[in-house]
């Protein structure tokens, strides 16, 4: 087929030359257009140690280089409620700071001592000047994730939409509804400090290095340039059909079909992207970004309707030895087992993700205290007694707790998250619920 139609270049030409550019673009996207920044104790950024005696506390935490990391020595207090320590790193000493945005993952490189399961928290400190002012630093807002390091391998990568605004921060500051969302688009403060439930000692936090990765530009930027192109070459082609013969118009129709066809492909590929990022790969579940949606309908109903919202953390007992002696595949199995056992045995309206590792949350919507707990003791007895894969004998250990009046999220997900550990430390196969500030001793085993 030439080229040239007419003493001009043939219109199906430059759609095959387009055709190839994209695919070539996407295969770049997918292979290449790295980019990366790397923040380790070698940088000459200024690091500040910090601790709650500023709160009233006695723990102390102090900072030391080192030259593969920055490590923070902290002697937590019990004295005070929340102990904590920590430091902060200086980015910029401006208004100007970093644009995180760019990156779409963190790599923490992050270790405590073999014995420590010390929860850890990173904050991103962003300035806007809607909420924050040059020189209050507790005016940045509060962009943080926690996790216990030596229960995830190093470096941890993680995507950086995990990161929330602490709700602390915004009910101290009277953020707008339009502010209170993450923002990474001008970071000039980072932060690690010991996270929620750090009980009191001696610790060492080595920091070794923080990165971020991410693509020069977003699949979206890339896909709409593309698309972008694809509609001109469309306009173009229609424009040049115009002035040309009826049978030039009729391969003017069959390309447009073609490109109508390579759109929709694009828009399913955008829809995988969409449903991979809010759904667990191996269990098929919500994930914590799909939860998200689900989650603010029904606090919004819960506080507005006070409609009863109560929420059930579920954790596989003994789940480590089932990877130490079957394996971690005979593991994935199992996890993916439980998770559609769980979807078969609660109800429509509730809302089930799976948390993280072996552990699972149901939110329980329209339910009061004693409802979840009864659903949370249901579940217990009939995963205890189910026939599992590998004739293996699973149980679960559940928190449960109901949205007090005027109660965050974040403080439900932690007194739930309470009550389970206190199912754990008292024997495991049961069921505790927390009430207010103080979880109940009222709880079942096999």
């Amino acid at each position: 087929m030439s080229k040239y139609r007419n003493g001009v270049i043939d219109p199906i030409w430059g759609l095959v030359c387009l055709l190839a550019l994209s695919g070539c673009l996407l295969l770049w996207h997918h292979y290449g257009m790295n980019r990366s920044l790397q923040l380790t104790a070698a940088d000459p950024y200024a690091v500040w140690p910090y601790d709650d005696r500023a709160m009233g506390g006695q723990s102390i935490g102090a900072v030391r280089k080192t030259p593969s990391a920055l490590e923070l020595h902290c002697k937590l207090n019990a004295d005070y409620a929340t102990p904590y320590c920590g430091f902060s790193v200086t980015l910029s000493e401006t208004a100007r700071g970093i644009d995180l945005s760019r990156f779409s993952t963190i790599a923490l490189d992050i270790d405590t001592p073999e014995t420590d399961k010390l929860p850890v928290r990173v904050y991103l400190r962003n300035f806007d000047p809607h909420y924050a002012r040059q020189g209050d630093p507790a005016s940045l807002k509060v962009n943080q994730m926690q996790y216990i390091p030596r229960e995830e391998p190093h470096p941890l990568i993680l995507p950086l939409k995990i990161f929330q605004v602490a709700q602390w921060w915004i009910g101290s500051r009277d953020i707008a509804p339009a502010d209170s969302m993450p923002d990474l688009r001008n970071i000039t403060v980072l932060e690690v400090a010991t996270g929620d439930f750090a009980m009191a000692g001696d610790y060492t936090v080595s920091v070794k290095s923080i990165a971020f990765h991410g693509k020069w530009i977003s699949m979206l930027q890339l896909l709409s340039a593309i698309l972008a192109a694809w509609t001109i070459a469309a306009l173009l082609f229609v424009t040049g059909g115009i002035v040309r013969s009826r049978r030039a118009m009729r391969a003017i129709q069959r390309e447009k079909q073609e490109l109508e066809h390579v759109n929709a492909a694009l828009e399913l590929q955008r829809q995988e992207l969409e449903a991979a990022a809010t759904h667990d790969d191996l269990t098929g579940l919500h994930n914590r970004a799909g939860l998200r949606n689900s989650l603010f309908t029904l606090v919004l109903q819960a506080h507005e309707k006070q409609n009863a919202l109560s929420v059930i953390f579920m954790d596989v007992d003994h789940f480590k030895s089932v990877n130490d002696r079957y394996g971690h595949l005979a593991g994935d199995e199992l996890l993916a087992e439980l998770a559609a056992f769980l979807k078969s045995h609660t109800r429509e309206g509730d809302g089930l993700c799976r948390w993280g590792g072996e552990e699972f949350v149901l939110l329980c919507a329209d339910t009061p205290l004693h409802a979840a707990f009864n659903i949370a003791e249901k579940l217990r007895v009939l995963i205890s007694r189910n026939p599992w894969s590998n004739r293996l004998d699973l149980t679960c250990s559940f928190g449960v707790a109901q949205m007090e009046p005027q109660e965050d999220i974040g403080s439900l997900f932690r007194r739930a998250d309470a009550a389970l550990y206190h199912a754990k430390q008292n024997g495991r196969n049961r069921v505790a619920y927390s009430t207010g500030a103080m979880i109940v001793a009222l709880d079942r085993a096999a």
